[in-house]
């Protein structure tokens, strides 16, 4: 019997349907990637674009705008091959894996190979992606580069709040200073948090968001000049568990922001 599901969109529930249904709906533009999913595993509603069985479809393309691609562009050679999860795609070209990097569809400790030197190697192991490299191409670029680092999976806008952040060891208070439906930017006072470690944060309200707890995990961290233990560095993490009714305040919320920008 096929799996069925329910979907949500704007806080509406329809379904249910299946996987196939799901990406006709998907290429219709019925609905969106950034539209849920309600996964029974874990009792939870989800991006479509996280799910298990539709991750990969959104990593090809499918019903999504066509990347950057600029043929007279001196990054347009289509020779990076990603590897995730034991499943290979591509080529891509440097573009679109930076794309993929801003996007967090592309993560550091995944693998990456080209068409002229076999072999996988972690993506921080390239000098050509290193923070240093892709920020100097971000400045130099052209706007074909320009757009690739302006479009993202979901819209982020400056977000002052003040929360509580917790490793199971140590409580750190601490405040936001950007969000958006995918995760957040923090200040916080201590150096010793690590990407890909798991975090605890309670957000205290604010008058665009509630009162709200997630468990996130750290992509990103940014050392202050001084680098003392008691100044607050800059953290970048990505929602891993988060209320659907928060995601979609949070998604409403950046959206006002940019329309209004």
């Amino acid at each position: 019997m096929v799996k069925r599901y329910f979907l949500s969109k704007q806080g509406q529930q329809v379904g249910p349907y299946s996987v196939n249904e799901i990406l006709e709906k998907l290429e219709a533009t019925e609905h969106a990637w950034n539209d849920y999913i309600y996964e029974d595993s874990k009792e939870d509603w989800v991006l479509l674009l996280d799910h298990p069985l539709l991750t990969s479809k959104y990593e090809e393309g499918w019903a999504r705008k066509p990347m950057v691609q600029i043929s007279e562009h001196p990054y347009h050679e289509k020779k990076w091959l990603v590897l995730k999860e034991e499943k290979k795609f591509g080529p891509f070209s440097y573009l679109e894996v930076v794309q993929m990097l801003q996007e967090k569809t592309l993560m550091d400790q995944d693998c990456l190979s080209t068409t002229l030197l076999p072999g996988w190697r972690k993506v921080k192991e390239y000098e050509e992606f290193a923070n240093s490299k892709v920020q100097q191409l971000l400045v130099e670029g052209d706007r074909h580069v320009q757009e690739v680092f302006n479009r993202r999976r979901y819209p982020r806008a400056q977000f002052e709040g003040t929360l509580i952040v917790h490793d199971n060891k140590t409580i750190f208070r601490g405040q936001s200073f950007q969000i958006s439906a995918g995760g957040v930017g923090l200040l916080i006072p201590s150096q010793a948090l690590l990407p890909g470690q798991t975090l605890l944060l309670h957000f205290h309200p604010s008058i665009d968001v509630p009162a709200f707890n997630a468990v996130v995990s750290v992509v990103s961290k940014c050392n202050p000049s001084n680098d003392q233990e008691m100044t607050p560095h800059r953290y970048g993490v990505k929602f891993t568990s988060i209320s659907q009714n928060i995601k979609e305040q949070i998604y409403s919320y950046t959206s006002r922001k940019m329309e209004a920008a």
